[in-house]
């Protein structure tokens, strides 16, 4: 999860302000595949940070690029 959430915030797809102006909510796609190199599925880490202390809030698993 920590490789995702350091995606999500340095690329996101979705990039919202929450709650005050220094807390956002970012999300990225993270494509999954086994070790053949076949595709399995897409997960869409939600990840809340602190954008003026550039820590982490909570980091949730989704299906679904959503905040």
């Amino acid at each position: 999860m920590a490789f995702a959430a350091a995606q999500a915030i340095e690329n996101p797809i979705v990039d919202i302000p929450r709650g005050s102006i220094s807390t956002r909510c970012v999300s990225v796609p993270i494509l999954m595949y086994d070790n053949d190199g076949d595709y399995l599925y897409t997960f869409n880490p939600s990840v809340a940070f602190g954008s003026n202390t550039l820590r982490v809030i909570t980091a949730i698993p989704t299906t679904t690029a959503s905040c």
